[in-house]
Order: C-alpha cells, then sequence, then structure tokens
C-alpha cells in the first residue's frame, strides 16, 4: 500500500475558506431629513474602502465600505450571505453591529420596513435564507436552530 500522510491517516482534510475570516466593514446610513443641512464629519471612499475624517487627521481602510446610497441588498449580498453561507455549512458566524444611538445599526440588521423586501436588512433576509434551505432540504433531516440577539447599551448586556 502508498504511504498515507499524517493527516489522511486521521481523517482531516484542509478547508480554505475566505468567508470564514474576521472582516471589518463600515456602513454608512442614507441620511436623515434634518440632518441633510449638517455637513459631513467623514469623508466616505466606497471605490477604496476607505473613510477619512473631513480634516484628513484620520484614515480607516476597512474591508469593505459601504456609502449611503448602498442598498439593503447590496450589504446582505456581501455581508450577511458569506456568513450564512458559512453558517449552513456547520461553521459558527456572527453579525456585530456597532455604533453610537442613530448610527444605523437598526437600518442594516432590520431594516426601515419587515415588509417590503427590498427594504429589509441583514437579519430579515437571514432568516429567509436558512428557512429557504431547510425547506429545500431532505425530509429526514431534523435541524437544530439557535440565535442570539444581543445589545450592549451603557456597558450592560441584555439578551433580547
Amino acid at each position: 500500500a502508498g504511504a498515507m500522510n499524517w493527516n489522511e491517516k486521521i481523517g482531516f482534510r484542509s478547508v480554505k475558506k475566505k468567508e470564514s475570516t474576521v472582516r471589518v466593514v463600515c456602513r454608512f446610513r442614507p441620511l436623515l431629513p434634518d440632518e441633510l443641512g449638517g455637513g459631513k464629519s467623514f469623508v466616505v471612499r466606497p471605490e477604496v474602502n476607505t473613510v477619512e475624517s473631513k480634516d484628513k487627521q484620520l484614515s480607516f481602510r476597512l474591508d469593505k465600505v459601504f456609502g449611503p446610497e448602498s442598498t439593503q441588498t447590496q450589504v446582505y449580498q456581501d455581508v450577511g450571505r458569506p456568513i450564512l453561507n458559512d453558517v449552513l455549512n456547520g461553521y459558527n458566524g456572527t453579525v456585530f453591529a456597532y455604533g453610537q444611538t442613530g448610527s444605523g445599526k437598526t437600518h442594516t440588521m432590520f431594516g426601515s420596513n419587515l415588509f417590503n423586501p427590498e427594504a429589509q436588512g441583514i437579519i430579515p433576509r437571514a432568516a429567509h435564507q436558512i428557512f429557504d434551505h431547510i425547506a429545500a432540504g431532505a425530509d429526514d433531516v431534523e435541524f437544530v436552530l439557535r440565535c442570539s440577539l444581543l445589545e450592549i447599551h451603557r456597558e450592560q448586556l441584555r439578551d433580547l
């Protein structure tokens, strides 16, 4: 018999996936009507995945930057769908939304209208993707679904 390497003997195989790495993404929501006259503190450059302070003292290069013109569909296709694909293949996945009050976390995660598919955020789209996957699965397969929604506010953790 031919020589087997150690990984083959114990059944390990190498999996290389770009989706399974930690990515830092920034999304700027559209301005609200009462914010339009206030001026911008940051210059958003989605084409080069960079955010700069107006005075150019700070510059941040991220894995992905979404400007205010980005759609919920674009954000989900680039952020949510790859994570859900990993989850459906047995990996853990997390979307962590961080920002000050009014910065757009709810807009990104839930959307502006749960009943309008184009306006839905990451969470309703992920739920549709999960349940579509389950519905398309074999009848003799049992699925166990666990989901956590946590809120950190003023250094207090709440399980929602």
